[in-house]
């Protein structure tokens, strides 16, 4: 053992021949704190795990909540935001999952591959979905009561727990090969996601208002708002990337 305090290499003994020094409190010492180094990764990773279960349990109960009564995000505004980005990546992740399945089918010769064709399709979908928020944002702010874009997502996203369990028994389908039940489920997903949910939220927050705008004039702004956008989005990105995502989708409808 080498003597921390002059460094002499005692071979037997509890002292240090050289200086006196008693060995064995620092051998102690030293196994103490190695104790200590390697249980801390532990309790962090221990505490992580526990903060990730605590959430599942609140986004649980958040699922469970909206799934029997949606207009209840209404009341909540910003404080489900989080909850709600959430089901709005869940829901597009699964989505696209799905797409993908249905489109190996389609190029069984030669499929692409999964985290090119995810990728894009995720980035594609997101962007439809960022511009259908944006559309409800612009015509609240306009005509509403202007909500602020948080309390629009957490609209959004408190409408979803319904899609989202349209989307996984969708993946189900596709997965066991039912490609016509799979494609008609994820077909009214789509549907619901990008029209019919965002009419609805316009024309629950138009409605709130006293003096309110005339929801039908709501639903047809959204509609010209949204292309609108979708057609600025496409000369920014790029054709290439959208004609394959709606290759895709065209495949889906068929």
């Amino acid at each position: 053992m080498i003597c921390p305090n002059c460094s002499h290499d005692q071979v037997v003994g509890n002292y240090c021949s050289g200086c006196g020094n008693y060995l064995l409190r620092h051998q102690r010492e030293a196994v103490k704190e190695s104790v200590i180094a390697t249980s801390i990764p532990s309790v962090a990773a221990k505490d992580h795990l526990a903060s990730l279960k605590n959430y599942a349990r609140q986004y649980s109960s958040y699922f469970i909540r909206q799934l029997k009564s949606p207009s209840h995000a209404f009341s909540k505004g910003e404080g489900d935001y989080s909850n709600a980005v959430v089901s709005i990546l869940l829901f597009v992740a699964l989505f696209c999952i799905s797409i993908y399945l249905f489109t190996i089918n389609q190029h069984w010769s030669n499929p692409p591959s999964f985290l090119s064709s995810f990728t894009e399709m995720y980035f594609v979908t997101i962007i439809l979905v960022v511009i259908a928020v944006l559309s409800i944002f612009f015509i609240n702010t306009i005509f509403g009561p202007q909500h602020s874009f948080k309390s629009i997502i957490s609209f959004y996203g408190g409408q979803l727990p319904i899609l989202l369990i349209g989307a996984t028994l969708s993946l189900i389908l596709m997965f066991l090969k039912s490609f016509s039940f799979g494609n008609g489920i994820l077909t009214i997903c789509l549907i619901l996601a990008i029209l019919f949910i965002p009419l609805y939220i316009i024309s629950a927050i138009l409605t709130s208002k006293q003096e309110s705008f005339e929801p039908l004039y709501g639903f047809l702004l959204y509609i010209v708002l949204f292309f609108m956008l979708m057609l600025m989005i496409t000369m920014m990105i790029g054709n290439l990337t959208i004609n394959s995502y709606v290759q895709n989708l065209t495949y889906l409808l068929k």
